[in-house]
Formats: structure tokens, C-alpha cells, sequence
């Protein structure tokens, strides 16, 4: 696994340029350990990825790492609360998610 935001969006364009994913196709990743890698966030996904949902699922299955698109598809927005049992940290001085989703089995989409 890499161990910065920058290695891991490298690591996301060559799979997805190898799969030949087009715009608007939805991508699905597995294996973001923010303990052996720098935090990412749906921005920096957001700088490569903007017309594709892509979901980076945290190895414990317990968390994962959205962009805006997949954000939007499952309509998380700002205003949606945090469900008990389930973490969604926030954008610094905003309720807008930062991409990570904790124990996000309520926000199948």
C-alpha cells in the first residue's frame, strides 16, 4: 500500500486506466490503513476523480473514503446527521463530510 495521499491517488488512476473505467463509472477500492498511509480526503480524490463515484474501502471493512460523486450518490450532504454508532468526521469549520465514513453499513447507497 502507499504511504501518502499523492502514491495512493497514482495507485487509483492506474487501476482504473487499466480497467478502462469511463466518466461517471463508478470505482471500488480496497485497502486504505490511514495508520500506514497519510490521511485522504474526498478533495484530494476529488482533484483526479470528480466525474466518478469512488469508494476506498478502509482493510477493516468498518470505514471508507469517498469522493463527492459517490457522496453525492449516496446522499450524504452536510446536513445529513450522524447515525448512532457511526462517525463521520467534518471539513474544519463546516458539517460537509471530509470523505471518511465510519461504520458506514447505514450509508449503503
Amino acid at each position: 500500500m502507499s504511504s501518502n495521499a499523492a502514491e495512493i491517488i497514482i495507485t487509483l488512476k492506474t487501476f482504473a486506466a487499466e480497467r478502462n473505467y469511463k466518466r461517471g463509472d463508478q470505482i471500488v477500492g480496497y485497502g486504505y490503513a490511514e495508520n500506514f498511509a497519510a490521511p485522504l480526503t474526498r478533495d484530494a480524490i476529488d482533484a483526479t476523480f470528480p466525474n466518478n463515484p469512488l469508494y476506498l474501502f478502509h482493510v477493516s471493512m468498518h470505514g471508507v473514503v469517498q469522493n463527492s460523486k459517490a457522496l453525492q450518490k449516496c446522499k450524504t450532504s452536510a446536513a445529513k446527521p450522524t447515525p448512532g454508532g457511526g462517525i463521520i468526521p467534518r471539513k474544519e469549520g463546516s458539517q460537509a463530510s471530509s470523505g471518511l465514513l465510519w461504520r458506514p453499513l447505514p450509508f449503503r447507497c
